[in-house]
């Protein structure tokens, strides 16, 4: 609250020195860059404010940092959060099994390595052997005191999106709130997530043979654990190993293009999260039965969309109509789209070509 508070005042100071210049070139030049000055402060203050409380809010700088709509200072300043997420003690991950299960991680796995192999701002997986099974697998453990903060955090979130949203009334991101609200209970649950996997795979299990899109197995999940078949791979982005395993990047390119096109104008529920973390590229394995030489693996299915009929349909001719040829006739369809999808009505469009 001390950021957000420093923050509203320092653009205040801003806006209100805004007022005391003209209009000429010179001031124009002074006033955008005070706006960036004001901008990096005030990023740099929140980005602070962030790591310093972790969690909820790490997720937060995350998802600021995926809205190209917000100014670069922002959006490049919060960047890092995605890469910086700190891990979970093993003592405290035991501890949280056993209040949940009953059981700690030796009566579950063996040999749990206690390096994670991936540090999120909700969870951290760990490579394992499933006790089981026998099975290698990535345990998917939420950080134990996520629970105990969750609650106040996500009021103190909502209390200051609306304090920021009564101060200037021009601010429209109270929608960050909303979908905290409605998605971090459903993405704390791992049920849930094993839910969204099964029925992406049910939604994508007629094109085999067809598509390279893999989900890897979930062998069981509870709700703050959900052990999966280990998948071995690199980033989506790592071309050196693309090049090594004589995958193709532009195949790889087109079939993410694909994938998600599926989920978005054919499927109507899509996967919401798809960063780079989130999709490993392997050489294709041997039960696959993708027609190129590699599987796209999808992870962490904790944040889907259902798509209505409607929007789904309307979005396609959209796309359709940004790509026909301009005329009258075609920026009549445009703007008629737009209107439709995006609730964009004719005073916030320019030139009609550049809908």
């Amino acid at each position: 609250m001390r950021a957000v508070i420093l923050d509203v005042w320092d653009y205040k100071q801003t806006f209100a020195k805004e007022e005391l210049l003209s209009a000429s070139d010179g001031d124009r030049l002074i006033k955008r860059q005070a706006r960036k000055d004001c901008h990096l402060r005030s990023a740099q203050r929140m980005l602070a404010a962030l790591k310093t409380n972790s969690g909820i809010y790490v997720k937060l700088g995350q998802h600021v940092a995926a809205v190209q709509v917000l100014p670069k200072e922002w959006t490049s300043t919060m960047t890092p959060l995605q890469d910086q997420c700190f891990p979970t003690p093993i003592e405290d991950i035991d501890a949280m099994l056993r209040a949940d299960m009953g059981k700690g991680i030796d009566d579950l796995f063996i040999d749990f390595d206690p390096r994670p192999i991936g540090v999120a701002s909700l969870a951290q997986v760990h490579r394992a052997i499933d006790r089981q099974s026998g099975r290698p697998v990535a345990v998917k453990v939420q950080h134990a005191d996520l629970e105990d903060f969750a609650r106040i955090d996500m009021a103190t979130t909502n209390f200051a999106i609306h304090l920021v949203k009564y101060i200037f009334p021009e601010f429209e991101f109270s929608w960050l709130g909303s979908e905290m609200n409605e998605m971090l209970p459903l993405e704390m649950d791992f049920r849930h997530e094993a839910v969204n996997s099964a029925r992406c795979s049910r939604d994508f299990s007629h094109l085999k043979g067809k598509t390279s899109v893999y989900l890897p197995e979930v062998l069981w999940a509870e709700r703050r654990c959900m052990v999966m078949e280990y998948i071995q791979g690199a980033r989506v982005d790592d071309l050196a190993y693309l090049k090594q395993h004589g995958i193709d990047r532009n195949q790889v390119s087109q079939e993410l293009s694909r994938i998600f096109s599926q989920m978005v104008y054919i499927n109507g529920f899509f996967h919401a999260d798809p960063h780079h973390g989130n999709l490993l590229i392997r050489p294709r394995a041997k039960s696959s039965q993708s027609p190129f030489n590699f599987d796209v693996c999808l992870l962490d299915h904790g944040q889907y969309f259902d798509v209505p009929d409607d929007l789904r349909v309307n979005y396609a001719r959209f796309w359709l109509s940004l790509i026909k040829r301009s005329s009258p006739t075609t920026s009549i369809e445009r703007r008629k789209y737009a209107r439709l999808v995006g609730n964009i009505d004719d005073d916030m469009v320019g030139v009609p070509s550049v809908v």
